[in-house]
């Protein structure tokens, strides 16, 4: 742990230097006894905790490159928006021109694994916590669905020459006969986390409370977006993504079981193309085109499910009969 103050200086690295800047730029904080560690949790930014006299804050640093893709004003209101619903964190301090962002520490809250993933009460809050982001109605004034976001990774990891893999043709394909029946069964628009990763809930052991944190693609979606990332990424399969629809909408539903399913492939396409442009831009120490390969692994995994046409017809309104 380092103490501070510390001026800036080119003697350190770039991330503490910006650091060190949005420290100093506090003035509550002025005077008081400072110290700082690295909180290597993201793939996005450069996270730290700092710690002012007894009291510590999460600073989060925009991530080189991210600019690219990341709308940080959006992200400042969507984390005002979940604060004030008690699904996120409190936001501290904000500076409009850098796109700092500092919040006050989550305290006896820890960041969920895979092992939190597989316990039954907090599947179930995580599932209630993202439903509590949705139910807050506001307008984040920017849409940005599934497929405009999955396109966008497409174009800007060509634009950057990043890698692409050998059945990119087929993911085109298959996005699009998605997005087709989607439009045509309909997207209800409602505020959305659009990273609903393990690692981005918090759960609190004493009061079993759970929060979201790192709104960073936040916008105007569909919530079977939500839905599916969270299922995806905790690689849940056709027993849990059942609990997950009678979870959030009191009951089982084929057709929203259909849309969850569709949307775990859409949500594969996009993060690994996400990775393949974090592989061309970010200055994180992290292993992106390994997780791209992860993503269309389990997405070739996925893909080759026989029931995907029937779900697609079913949401094309394509009888059964004729």
């Amino acid at each position: 742990m380092s103490k501070v103050p510390v001026p800036a200086s080119s003697e350190l690295s770039p991330d503490v230097r910006e650091l060190m800047d949005a420290i100093n730029r506090v003035e509550d904080w002025r005077g008081e006894r400072i110290s700082y560690s690295e909180v290597p949790i993201g793939i996005t930014n450069p996270t730290w905790c700092v710690t002012v006299g007894t009291k510590r804050y999460f600073v989060k640093i925009p991530g080189k490159g991210t600019e690219k893709f990341i709308d940080r004003d959006l992200v400042h209101l969507a984390n005002i928006k979940a604060a004030e619903a008690g699904c996120g964190p409190s936001v501290a301090y904000w500076f409009p021109d850098s796109k700092v962002e500092i919040f006050e520490w989550l305290e006896n809250y820890v960041a969920c694994n895979w092992r939190h993933a597989y316990k039954e009460e907090i599947f179930y809050g995580m599932i209630d916590t993202i439903k509590k982001f949705h139910d807050t109605n506001v307008d984040l004034g920017k849409t940005l669905n599934a497929f405009d976001q999955t396109w966008e990774m497409i174009k800007l990891s060509r634009e950057l020459n990043g890698l692409e893999p050998y059945d990119i043709e087929r993911a085109e394909w298959l996005i699009h006969r998605i997005e087709e029946a989607f439009y045509k069964d309909g997207i209800e628009l409602k505020p959305c986390h659009n990273d609903t990763y393990i690692i981005n809930f918090m759960y609190n052991e004493k009061t079993k409370e759970i929060r979201m944190v790192d709104f960073e693609y936040a916008s105007m979606g569909d919530i079977s977006y939500d839905l599916a990332i969270f299922s995806t990424d905790e690689f849940y399969e056709d027993p849990h993504d059942v609990l997950i629809i009678q979870r959030y909408f009191g009951e089982y539903d084929h057709r929203s079981f259909a849309r969850l399913k569709l949307m775990k492939l859409v949500s594969d396409i996009k993060w690994g193309m996400w990775a393949s442009v974090q592989a061309q831009t970010s200055n994180l120490d992290y292993d992106f085109i390994r997780y791209h390969g992860w993503k269309f692994a389990r997405l070739r995994s996925h893909w080759y499910d026989p029931r995907i046409d029937s779900w697609i017809n079913l949401l094309n309104k394509k009888p059964l009969f004729w």
